[in-house]
């Protein structure tokens, strides 16, 4: 006998407060362009997500270090566009 792995379908509510905070337009960008985890349809009018796709997506995002933030140029006085 195989052991089943229990899914935990979790709301936006709950999504959010796990991938940054984004907006929902941002959000749904991302799950139409197919780089971010697709909902699962509960009912005509309910919709969530795998709580373990979630938290794979987030762990399989590009890490933001202090090793990346040194390959960033600091605004300076000639990169700032003055209109």
């Amino acid at each position: 006998m195989t052991q089943q792995t229990k899914k935990k379908l979790i709301a936006w509510k709950a999504v959010r407060p796990m991938v940054g905070d984004l907006g929902r337009t941002t959000w749904w960008r991302l799950v139409r362009d197919g780089k971010a985890p697709q909902p699962v349809q509960l009912t005509p009018g309910r919709i969530a997500w795998v709580e373990s796709e979630i938290l794979d997506w987030i762990d399989h995002r590009q890490p933001t270090s202090a090793k990346a933030a040194a390959h960033v140029l600091p605004e300076t006085p000639e990169r700032i566009i003055r209109r």
